[in-house]
């Protein structure tokens, strides 16, 4: 026989500290249960998949539902496992102009601009030794969208940065970010548009 424990089976060092945890369906009831994870292997009837805790000693579990937490909590702070499915955020953007956006004449035809923070959801997955969402890391959305936003901006790549910040003053953040903004100018602008940009955007949302 033969017994296998698992603990991290992370490469990325961001998360070198992070609580091991994994949870999985228990076979006899169908609840879920958490713990540290191991396969058990008898002689004759194959192996055999366990979450183990203090509390509730070993509990097999179906193989197919074992899943790894990923060391992040939501903004609900929930913690997050691998196979969750999460709302993260995209800086969408692109340019145009008003002939083929809206049909006016070519001769009178004005570049126009889209830009604003774009809501997408995916699934946890394990992949290469680190978590993923859409072949995104996690480690890299946590980090938020800032220095992207404000990079584009600086480097005159879009509209109006004004435009762009007003649709961050929805419910959830409420008006202040703007009211603030408003108020700077140059380096000291951008410096908070970072900020506030990463204050929304490194949040990660638990959708079930």
């Amino acid at each position: 026989m033969q017994t296998t424990y698992y603990t991290n089976t992370m490469n990325d060092k961001s998360y070198n500290n992070r609580e091991v945890l994994f949870k999985g369906t228990c076979i006899e009831t169908g609840n879920l249960v958490y713990g540290g994870y191991f396969q058990y292997t008898p002689d004759e009837d194959g192996v055999r998949y366990y979450i183990f805790s203090f509390n509730e000693g070993a509990i097999e579990v179906h193989q197919d539902s074992i899943k790894q937490f990923t060391g992040l909590l939501d903004r609900k702070v929930n913690k997050i496992f691998e196979g969750d499915k999460v709302k993260i955020y995209k800086f969408y953007h692109q340019s145009g102009n008003t002939a083929d956006w809206f049909g006016a004449e070519p001769q009178n035809s004005q570049p126009c601009y889209e830009e604003y923070l774009d809501t997408v959801y995916g699934v946890v997955e394990f992949k290469n030794g680190s978590f993923v969402v859409n072949d995104i890391p996690l480690s890299e959305i946590v980090k938020g969208l800032g220095s992207e936003v404000a990079d584009f901006y600086m480097c005159g790549y879009g509209g109006s940065e004004l435009e762009f910040i007003e649709c961050l003053t929805d419910e959830d953040y409420g008006e202040d970010y703007y009211n603030e903004l408003i108020q700077l100018e140059g380096e000291e602008f951008y410096k908070k548009l970072v900020e506030v940009v990463d204050e929304i955007t490194k949040e990660i949302e638990l959708c079930g």
